[in-house]
């Protein structure tokens, strides 16, 4: 079942959610078009609420702004419930891959900060 973000007329929700990313890393809709192998005009669609985007050009879409496709999709609600189960002590239902667990740490940190998620780096040191 694909996940589609509710479509909403203005820059609400998943729009606003992409305009905002996108400003935080001064791009033009041209410029994330391309990061993401679609036309401007596709950019602004989804900025507006016109469009949303397709399962692979959302997964493109997410990489390129350096944040999850759920924060995308749903906002920071969804960090905000995963942070309240992690201080409770609830398991995940599924294994988390490390990519998984540092990007969401990533947007955590950027969201507790007050940073947008590029300008924050996370380095793990395997030395002894």
């Amino acid at each position: 079942m694909t996940i589609r973000p509710r479509l909403t007329k203005g820059r609400d929700g998943f729009g606003k959610r992409v305009a905002w990313e996108r400003s935080q890393k001064g791009w033009t809709l041209a410029e994330l078009g391309r990061e993401v192998g679609v036309s401007s005009t596709c950019v602004w669609n989804w900025e507006e609420g016109n469009t949303h985007p397709r399962p692979g050009s959302l997964t493109r879409l997410a990489q390129a702004l350096d944040v999850s496709a759920d924060r995308l999709l749903e906002g920071e609600e969804v960090e905000a419930i995963a942070a309240t189960d992690e201080r409770s002590g609830g398991e995940p239902d599924t294994p988390v891959s490390m990519a998984e667990l540092i990007n969401s740490s990533r947007d955590a940190i950027a969201l507790a900060a007050g940073l947008p998620s590029s300008k924050v780096r996370i380095t793990l040191d395997y030395s002894e």
